[in-house]
């Protein structure tokens, strides 16, 4: 598909032609109208293929819902859409979703360390390392800027196992 319909386009991955698209619509499209039913739709269509969807089952934070709110808060900028977004996340602080949400503080026994104790951030940074992500994972602008702001500040970045581009 990406060679006949999508010139130039690049793909590291094997890909379908029109005969298998054919073959999956049809296929659907019999689960929707079964042989005999006229016109009448069937049962409805329960699965949607492919090989990742929500499926349920064991909590977690990033819900369909919660990266709706999320994209919704990029997209506009808004931030009712944003605190929507931030609420639901936060609504799991406590149900064994994250660690944090299992810790509580006691504010009222902490004690501020002085300004003169905090350590300066340029040896700080330093230290701070980039979790590793395949070139293939993200986009080659994305990895880019990533390695430059970690150069820029002293810290450590790689790719990871799908090592680096060929250009």
């Amino acid at each position: 598909m990406v060679d006949e319909y999508f010139y130039g386009t690049h793909a590291r991955i094997g890909g379908i032609g029109l005969a298998i698209i054919a073959r999956e619509v049809a296929m659907r499209h019999q689960r929707a109208y079964p042989p005999g039913s006229g016109t009448s739709a069937g049962p409805a269509l329960s699965d949607p293929g492919g090989l990742y969807q929500w499926r349920g089952g064991e909590r977690h934070q990033l819900t369909p819902t919660a990266v709706m709110y999320m994209q919704h808060a990029i997209r506009t900028r808004e931030d009712s859409a944003y605190r929507k977004y931030a609420d639901g996340i936060n609504a799991h602080n406590g149900t064994g979703t994250t660690l944090r949400g299992l810790l509580e503080f006691n504010e009222a026994a902490c004690v501020p360390i002085p300004i003169k104790d905090v350590e300066p951030w340029i040896p700080l940074v330093k230290r701070c390392k980039m979790g590793a992500m395949s070139v293939g994972s993200i986009s080659r602008e994305v990895h880019e800027t990533l390695a430059v702001a970690m150069n820029a500040i002293g810290g450590k970045s790689n790719t990871s196992e799908g090592g680096e581009s060929p250009a």
